[in-house]
């Protein structure tokens, strides 16, 4: 019982955070206008505790969370149903800004990839993995890239950091109508 109370109260704060992060979308972050879908396309594919393929089961319901400034930190995260999850979610966070049009490799404090089930369980992954931004286009705006690697499982606000028997090699590739750093 202690145990399912705690996992509801970490997927509230998780959602609380989540939340406030898409809230809080700095100026300078720039997405498409009008009707165009801001997610065009994600996959993620992992392996170890939690094995497969997912994709959005609706581009139109997949979520940009978050937001990118050239002059302090960059999180953002994308948000979407698949056909197992309820969520599925993957957000990247760097305390160094990201430039608008910048390329390459970008240096990660921790990506947190997360699955919720239809209880609203939450099953969570942390740490450090490599981000490559692909194409960079603040004009059009665009976005594409890769974010991979090997992260422990993570026991949210109210668990432990890291749990060392649970982890997941992921890498997930993405396209969406946003940017990062100042307006053209």
């Amino acid at each position: 019982m202690l145990r399912k109370i705690r996992s509801l109260l970490q997927t509230a704060m998780l959602l609380t955070v989540l939340t406030w992060i898409s809230a809080a979308v700095p100026a300078n972050a720039r997405q498409s206008t009008g009707n165009d879908l801001i997610v065009r396309s994600a996959a993620l594919v992992t392996s170890g505790e939690i094995s497969g393929e997912f994709r959005p089961l609706d581009l139109s319901n997949a979520k940009l969370q978050g937001g990118c400034n050239d002059a302090s930190f960059a999180n953002f995260g994308l948000i979407y149903e698949d056909k197992e999850w309820r969520r599925v979610s993957v957000t990247v966070m760097t305390s160094d800004g990201i430039a608008s049009g910048q390329t390459g490799p970008i240096a990660l404090d921790w990506a947190l990839v997360s699955f919720m089930d239809s209880q609203y369980n939450a099953t969570q992954f942390r740490g450090r993995a490599e981000f490559t931004i692909t194409t960079h286009d603040a004009s059009v705006p665009k976005m594409t890239g890769r974010i991979a690697g090997a992260i422990p499982g993570y026991g949210g606000l109210m668990g432990p950091e890291v749990i060392a028997d649970k982890s997941i090699d992921f890498e997930f590739t993405f396209e969406i109508a946003a940017s990062c750093g100042e307006t053209p």
